[in-house]
């Protein structure tokens, strides 16, 4: 895990599109071998399932936290998002047993497979909804209650807020270290509410502009 943050650092450095090309990059080789292959069933294929399983396992916390560790824009909407994904997996897995059942030679292949698209769904599913066009930002100064660095077992920094917009309670939320040394120092942090592309609220912390 400690090995996988230090990565993510360094590639969220380089930018967001080098980030988002590791998570999704071996999953996209895996099935064009598949394709070319003739392997239905790619995921429990021992030589192919370790690139469908390495992003998340190494980016773990981005998945138990999906709230983007290194990009913090968690989506607000949580209910929208976790169903839509499971109908994108579910619709997948259903067309893939029924078009290949007759290769099913381990009994584990549907719901590993199920498993797999539906982490994939919901990662693909944030990033549309974050990087397709949509309205501009609402901006809203916050207060800062308090302000931690965390480390990697807590999943980097982070500060807490006081209630505010689509927030009933003070909430906490991961932020870059930049933020973090703003809000240390006082200087005035804002939130920035967006719509996103697929309709889904979400929301990141930053300096105000």
């Amino acid at each position: 895990m400690i090995a996988g943050l230090l990565l993510a650092l360094v590639l969220n450095s380089l930018g967001y599109w080098y980030f988002q090309a590791v998570v999704f990059g071996p999953a996209i080789i895996a099935t064009l071998i598949a394709i070319r292959e003739r392997e239905y069933w790619p995921v429990v294929e021992p030589r192919l399932a370790w690139l469908y399983l390495f992003p998340l396992l190494f980016f773990g916390l981005r998945f138990v936290l999906p709230l983007v560790i290194l990009s913090p824009d968690p989506i607000i909407d949580w209910g929208k998002w976790a169903l839509l994904g499971l109908m994108v997996s579910v619709t997948a897995t259903a067309i893939l047993t029924l078009k290949f059942r007759k290769w099913i030679d381990r009994e584990w292949a549907v719901v590993s497979t199920f498993g797999v698209i539906f982490a994939y769904a919901l990662l693909a599913i944030n990033t549309l909804n974050t990087t397709l066009p949509q309205a501009r930002a609402q901006q809203m100064q916050v207060e800062v209650l308090s302000s931690s660095p965390g480390g990697y077992r807590q999943g980097g920094p982070r500060i807490s807020i006081a209630p505010v917009g689509p927030y009933a309670s003070a909430s906490t939320h991961f932020v870059s270290w930049d933020t973090l040394t703003a809000a240390g120092r006082g200087r005035p942090v804002c939130m920035y509410l967006s719509r996103g592309g697929l309709g889904l609220r979400w929301m990141y912390l930053s300096k105000c502009s």
